[in-house]
């Protein structure tokens, strides 16, 4: 198995898991609420979490106390971990991979109306405790674009 976020060593002391990448600090309450029920209260009680982003480590959450949270210790699937399409890549309104090749920037421009009215929960139900938004824009710019150049294929609004 993987270990590269186990926090050992001087590793440890720097805040940075053992495979040398720096996590994404996380707050307590987003690593609580993602948490699964069968998660001892201990392993939730770290003043610093990090997300692991790194796609092939099984961490998804660690702290400098040595604490480790593992994919199936959450309760969503992590899209930095899962590049299925039926993982979300915003988890306030459900929009998977497939979902936004489907509805495009139609998708984008919801949310972020969503967002713009605060009726969103990212920093709970967003593994990352960020805003899903930037997520979004980068899928849709890496989909493949149409022979005319224009991109992404599906979802643009008809002129």
């Amino acid at each position: 198995m993987d270990v590269c976020c186990e926090v050992d060593g001087a590793a440890g002391r720097e805040g940075r898991p053992s495979c040398g990448r720096q996590g994404r600090p996380v707050s307590r309450a987003t690593v609580g609420a993602l948490a699964r029920l069968e998660v001892e209260a201990s392993r939730l009680a770290a003043k610093h979490y990090q997300l692991c982003e790194t796609p092939t480590c099984p961490v998804v959450y660690f702290a400098p106390e040595g604490v480790r949270m593992e994919r199936d210790d959450v309760r969503v699937a992590v899209h930095q971990k899962d590049n299925g399409p039926g993982v979300p890549l915003c988890y306030c309104f459900g929009y998977t991979r497939a979902r936004l090749v489907g509805e495009g920037n139609a998708a984008v421009a919801f949310v972020g109306a969503e967002v713009k009215a605060r009726r969103c929960a990212c920093d709970v139900k967003n593994p990352s405790g960020l805003c899903c938004l930037g997520d979004l824009r980068r899928f849709l710019r890496a989909m493949p674009v149409d022979q005319f150049g224009r991109g992404p294929v599906r979802g643009r609004r008809k002129a």
